[in-house]
């Protein structure tokens, strides 16, 4: 993908971050943690495959690593990615997990990622400590 994050297998943690917190995105929306179980099931950028959740689950996301972080971070919209998302929750998870696209993302820990005039990630090098 153009312009994309240099995709390496340490996106492990990310997508692992992103997993764990998937009750989490519910709660910060005021809805219930489902009970639902999801399946994650992503090619790692060196080929590998990771996988989270209950194989039997009917609720399953699968694709690339980078797919599912850039989702999870904000920087692409799951329409935008070659995720294969099947089931309510997973849908739902991924609506509700990154900020909408296009607006300011919200990094995993809370803190906003600042954005230049022109709407996209700040670098290191464009900001300013005052």
């Amino acid at each position: 993908m153009p312009g994309s994050i240099l995709a390496i297998d340490r996106l492990r943690h990310v997508a692992d971050l992103g997993v764990r917190t998937l009750g989490g995105s519910f709660e910060a929306f005021g809805r219930p943690v489902p009970t639902v179980p999801v399946r994650v099931e992503l090619v790692a950028p060196s080929g590998a495959n990771w996988s989270w959740g209950r194989e039997s689950a009917r609720d399953v996301v699968r694709g690339a690593a980078e797919d599912l972080c850039l989702v999870l971070a904000g920087c692409r919209a799951v329409s935008e990615v070659s995720l294969r998302v099947s089931g309510v929750v997973a849908s739902e998870w991924l609506a509700i997990a990154a900020p909408p696209h296009g607006s300011a993302p919200i990094a995993l820990g809370g803190v906003r990622t600042p954005r230049t005039s022109s709407g996209r990630a700040a670098q290191s090098e464009d900001l300013t400590l005052t």
